[in-house]
């Protein structure tokens, strides 16, 4: 989808949708006034056919427009204030609470992002010293920031020499998405931690004093390793 497409597509659910239920509405108000107010048979006659005809239009168009926008409407259900900033709404673009957009930053729902048609997808990788398993859990120090790190998402064992995180960073491909609210996203969306096969059964024994540090709240630019979609598609 366009940005073109996208943006005509969003001013009708936004906009047009609301004025034509609006309209229906009150078309249907006036219907009724007339067929129970108007006394004159013949001015209540083709004033119920002229209104019914109206709203019969007003729906069909309606329908149409809906019918019309599902694409959007689809795609638009992935959407969060991790990557959009501004909601459209019927008045224009209202701007997403701070403390939404903070909460959202390390949410992690590649799946969903990749359905976008706005975004571009390369992957990223880190170093990191892998430690080993403790508990259902795989621990590892980024060299960087000499913190060690807990993490139960995706496992990859390959014959690589050394241990890295595996992401996605996703940037917009059309820099007109930027007027609607949508943003790159600042973290990366993590995808697995990938271990040499040589390391598949190394054992980890955490220390009770050890800090441990999770990858959303370790103050480093990765999202949690929870991955989130949208169950209906």
């Amino acid at each position: 989808m366009t940005y073109p497409l996208w943006a005509r597509m969003e001013t009708m659910s936004a906009r047009w949708m609301s004025i034509v239920f609006v309209l229906g509405a009150f078309l249907l108000i006036v219907l009724a006034m007339v067929a129970t107010a108007v006394q004159n048979p013949r001015i209540r006659r083709w004033g119920l056919i002229g209104l019914t005809g109206s709203l019969l239009l007003v729906a069909g168009a309606g329908g149409a427009m809906y019918w019309y926008i599902q694409p959007y409407l689809r795609l638009n259900k992935l959407v969060t204030p991790r990557v959009r900033v501004k909601r459209a709404e019927f008045s224009g673009l209202v701007a997403e609470s701070g403390s939404e957009i903070s909460n959202m930053a390390a949410y992690n729902d590649y799946p969903d992002l990749d359905k976008l048609p706005m975004y571009d997808r390369s992957t990223v990788t880190w170093p990191v010293t892998y430690k080993g398993k403790g508990s259902g859990t795989q621990y590892f120090v980024i060299p960087r920031y000499n913190r060690l790190y807990a993490y139960t998402g995706r496992v990859e064992y390959t014959n690589t020499a050394h241990a890295y995180l595996k992401g996605y960073r996703y940037t917009l491909n059309d820099r007109r998405y930027a007027a609607l609210g949508f943003i790159n996203p600042s973290a990366y969306s993590t995808v697995a931690l990938v271990i040499p096969k040589a390391q598949k059964k190394q054992t980890y024994d955490l220390q009770i004093q050890t800090k441990v540090y999770q990858l959303q709240t370790g103050g480093i630019n990765w999202t949690s390793e929870t991955v989130h979609r949208v169950e209906k598609w």
